[in-house]
């Protein structure tokens, strides 16, 4: 298992716990729908349908982390790794990367 920060810094004013992690759930999400454009088939469907279901429990229980087993944290840094950002939410994205980069070493 691995647990992922979802209430990150992104040096934004005001903003509230609860949409930092919305931020880095879309972040994430993003990253999917552009590398997985013409969709997902069977397992991987299935994967990121749990992953899915595991980020909507976080926004319902206002929690600030989610626990991923090592296979959906292989899906999402993949993806993410691969996915390409509007550059104007480059700054943003990068405070991501470090917090992947982390759970990734661990």
């Amino acid at each position: 298992m691995k647990t992922l920060t979802l209430n990150l810094d992104y040096k934004l004013k005001e903003v509230t716990e609860e949409k930092k992690v919305e931020l880095t759930i879309s972040y994430l999400e993003a990253a999917i729908n552009s590398v997985y454009r013409e969709g997902l088939e069977g397992q991987m469907r299935r994967l990121y349908g749990r992953i899915q279901r595991k980020f909507d429990e976080v926004i319902d229980g206002k929690l600030t982390t989610i626990e991923l087993e090592d296979t959906e944290f292989d899906f999402l840094n993949k993806g993410f790794e691969t996915a390409k950002y509007s550059p104007h939410v480059a700054k943003y994205v990068d405070v991501l990367e470090e917090e992947m980069k982390r759970v990734n070493k661990i």
